[in-house]
């Protein structure tokens, strides 16, 4: 999963660019719909990047502080590609 995400970033753009290409990539290969939420406090997750069509929250994951992710169809992928994907935002930010 590492090596499909790293062809897919530009390392010239922005974050909230390649977070877009990020939630594109997922959603046109496994048809899974997220988006990346700054947190404000420990409540507080405000939309910042992403699929604009997440309706049900199905999993949210923190990636640091400041920084999660709130997926639909979150069982459409394995627990270890989540794993290796959340390392690989991680190593953007």
């Amino acid at each position: 999963m590492k090596e499909k995400l790293e062809k897919i970033i530009n390392k010239d753009e922005d974050l909230q660019t390649n977070l877009n290409l990020i939630s594109d990539f997922l959603k046109e290969n496994y048809d899974i719909d997220l988006y990346f939420c700054e947190i404000f406090g420990d409540r507080r997750w405000s939309f910042f990047a992403g699929s604009e069509d997440v309706i049900a929250q199905n999993k949210k994951i923190k990636i640091n502080k400041n920084l999660g992710i709130i997926i639909d169809n979150y069982s459409q992928i394995n627990k270890s590609k989540w794993e290796e994907i959340v390392e690989f935002i991680k190593s953007l930010i």
